[in-house]
């Protein structure tokens, strides 16, 4: 192939040099143009911010998430502060949910926010939040012999309701039990 390659060049004449060496030119400021359009529109893309909460449910929309929505059209389904308002923004969810006349779960009036953690179960150790778990799931984990060594679950994996309340009279567990 290099030798093609010297031949080619040895038996060029100039001007096809001089229209070789433009083609590549173009083609390399064309790559250059498009590969700096790609990093703006990537730049741009990603500095877009969810950063206009839905009146319902308070959770951050993105610009293509947000639907104007009038609320003379829903007023008997929404509090009193929000009809005040001519236009609220909201999600596609609670948008569909107030056109079928229906009240979201998830609206902030029905007190449904998550609360915090508490200080006590941040500082608990990983056997101390295991201990608390609702739910204990039995599953088999087996190391495979591959390139990246993970650990995998192989078969099924079962997920057994756990009371709370009763842990203290569960404790302590016997080796064979756990």
């Amino acid at each position: 192939m290099q030798d093609n390659r010297r031949r080619r060049l040895e038996t060029e004449s100039n001007e096809d040099r001089q229209n070789r060496l433009e083609k590549r030119r173009e083609k390399t400021k064309k790559q250059r143009k498009e590969r700096i359009l790609q990093e703006q529109n990537f730049q741009s893309a990603i500095n877009i911010f969810a950063d206009v909460p839905c009146s319902i449910c308070c959770k951050a929309l993105y610009p293509q998430q947000r639907i104007a929505l009038n609320t003379s059209s829903i007023s008997s389904v929404i509090p009193q502060n929000l009809t005040e308002l001519e236009k609220i923004t909201t999600c596609s969810r609670c948008c569909n949910l107030l056109k079928k006349r229906k009240l979201p779960p998830q609206a902030f009036w029905n007190k449904m926010q998550v609360a915090d953690v508490p200080e006590k179960i941040n500082n608990l150790t990983e056997i101390e939040k295991q201990m608390l778990c609702r739910i204990v799931p039995f599953m088999k984990i087996m190391k495979v012999n591959n390139r990246f060594s993970q650990n995998w679950c192989k078969g099924q994996v079962v997920l057994f309701a756990r009371d709370v309340i009763e842990v203290t009279e569960q404790l302590p567990l016997n080796l064979n039990e756990t």
